[in-house]
């Protein structure tokens, strides 16, 4: 009993809980993939009802066109946020890393940023450059 569970009230005894850590995130992404296959499940089991068979009959049609449409954002959001990461990673806290700097340019797509901190870094280059993100 004393080797699985030390002492823990002994202040020089190190309890080593990355295992733990490890276990809680494979429960997180196990449970990811069973919320999708339920998702899915559930397009099964709608197809039955009459009222839902349109909607779901225009999702499925829409999807390939979803898709690519899926793939030219994505490629929009790791070019601007490599550009963004680059001129303002120093200066602007959101943009300190490539994953934060996309993380805040889908929040500029929402509404929720920061444009003085941009003309702050770099008075011309700063909004032109969110110009054209919000433009393209």
């Amino acid at each position: 009993h004393d080797e699985i569970w030390p002492n823990l009230d002994d202040p020089d005894v190190y309890v080593d809980a990355l295992h733990l850590r490890d276990l809680c995130l494979y429960n997180d992404r196990v449970n990811a993939i069973n919320a999708i296959l339920s998702v899915l499940k559930f397009f099964k089991y709608v197809r039955f009802s009459n009222t839902m068979t349109l909607p779901i009959d225009t999702l499925m049609l829409s999807c390939s066109r979803m898709a690519v449409l899926s793939v030219v954002i994505g490629i929009l959001l790791v070019g601007y946020g490599v550009c963004f990461n680059m001129l303002f990673g120093f200066t602007v806290e959101g943009y300190r890393t490539f994953f934060e700097s996309v993380l805040t340019l889908v929040k500029c797509i929402f509404g929720d940023f920061s444009f003085e901190e941009l003309i702050d870094a770099n008075r011309y280059i700063g909004p032109v450059l969110m110009a054209s993100f919000w433009v393209v």
